[in-house]
């Protein structure tokens, strides 16, 4: 069962608990109370980064939270950078004091999550951490690493296994060099698991989700003999090499709740005809069971 997840965390501006999902369009407060400049400018219509920066920013804070020895320590150390973040007077200024606060969010939750032995994460964002943790080289956080619902900010990548947008872990100092047609990128989504929280690895170029069900029959066919679970989309991902971006290759892949990859078993090469479109040319089953 994959299962979406809301993440409840304490506001260091205000006693009230609440219940939020990481977005560029509302902020992590109420903009109708904005209580001084910096949340107003927070708040304007256009101010999509920042909004998205403040319910990251205080999500991340918080799952940091439920770990640490030493919580006061923590909370005064997050009062003092809002203090420090209230004297802005510019976007400009407001993004870096978020960014450089992620920063610092992010080299601790490091240092902690390297030290949990956990196998089974109930929360995403713990399983989130943990993956960071096991990576090496990750000296600046905020540059080489993001960690985002896919339909919620504007990314290009249609990234939602089940129409929920699960959040997605991606390394950018990990994507490959892009060419003028093609841009593969190695991402990790997170899954629920049978209640735990599992990492799968993704290679992203054109790609899209296709729910099982709606698959063509003859791939559909391929599909169920693989024994893939069946509540969660396939993945397709489309190379190009010639005909205006027509003629290529179309990988369908599937989860391997095994080894957590999402692995391909069709792909369809197409070709130009006369008239420059493309046409279906050859269909390869990847599977050796098939």
């Amino acid at each position: 069962m994959i299962r979406f997840v809301f993440i409840v965390f304490l506001s260091v501006l205000s006693s009230s608990i609440q219940a939020v999902q990481v977005s560029n369009r509302t902020p992590s407060f109420d903009c109708s109370k904005s209580s001084n400049q910096v949340e107003k400018l927070i708040c304007a219509k256009e101010s999509y980064r920042l909004k998205e920066l403040d319910n990251r920013t205080l999500i991340e804070y918080k799952t940091l939270l439920t770990k640490v020895k030493d919580k006061k320590l923590l909370k005064k150390q997050q009062l003092g950078w809002l203090k420090k973040r209230n004297l802005c007077k510019t976007k400009e200024c407001l993004a870096n004091s978020y960014k450089n606060c992620l920063v610092e969010i992010r080299k601790e939750a490091i240092s902690v999550f390297e030290k949990v032995e956990d196998k089974c994460f109930t929360s995403v964002y713990d399983a989130i951490f943990k993956e960071v943790s096991l990576v090496q080289g990750i000296t600046k956080p905020e540059k080489n690493m993001e960690v985002f619902h896919a339909t919620s900010n504007g990314r290009t990548i249609d990234m939602d296994l089940d129409g929920k947008a699960d959040p997605i872990l991606m390394f950018n100092g990990n994507q490959e060099s892009c060419t003028a047609r093609n841009c593969w990128s190695e991402n990790k989504v997170f899954l629920d698991i049978n209640g735990c929280y599992k990492s799968a690895d993704v290679s992203f170029m054109r790609s899209g989700f296709i729910k099982p069900q709606n698959l063509e029959k003859r791939i559909l066919s391929v599909y169920n003999q693989g024994n893939y679970p069946k509540n969660i989309a396939v993945l397709t991902s489309y190379d190009v090499n010639g005909c205006a971006g027509s003629s290529g290759t179309r990988y369908y892949s599937a989860l391997n709740t095994t080894n957590m990859t999402f692995e391909t078993f069709v792909s369809i090469e197409y070709d130009c005809d006369a008239n420059n479109d493309y046409k279906q040319v050859e269909t390869r089953f990847w599977s050796k069971d098939y």
